[in-house]
């Protein structure tokens, strides 16, 4: 497992639900320094803790492990779609879907 992408990714995803490493540390019975070194790269998880990291945050395994898996499902394009909005703050967000909406009602259907 690469486990600097899965810390990075369960760090976005962390972030997004709002929530602190102390948070998800009560959310899924693990210290927060346990937290803060899956996140920095340092130790991966086992399966259980992953299970339940999965379940408090509401991300597929798929997310967190897609860096490492050598054969995936989703779309490419999907996938580095899916990591900006990610990233996005909710301004961002709500500005591109405004975005989104304008470009939607402006298409030409002929």
């Amino acid at each position: 497992m690469d486990t600097k992408s899965f810390g990075k990714r369960l760090k976005v995803a962390r972030k997004n639900k709002n929530l602190t490493a102390e948070n998800l540390s009560e959310k899924i019975e693990l210290s927060s320094k346990s937290i803060w070194q899956i996140e920095g790269g340092q130790r991966g998880t086992s399966l259980s803790t992953f299970v339940r990291i999965c379940n408090a945050l509401e991300v597929s395994p798929e997310f967190l492990l897609q860096d490492s898996l050598t054969y995936c499902d989703a779309n490419t394009q999907y996938t580095t779609l899916l990591d900006i909005l990610i990233e996005m703050d909710n301004k961002e967000f709500d500005l591109l879907g405004n975005i989104a909406i304008e470009i939607i009602n402006n298409r030409d259907f002929n």
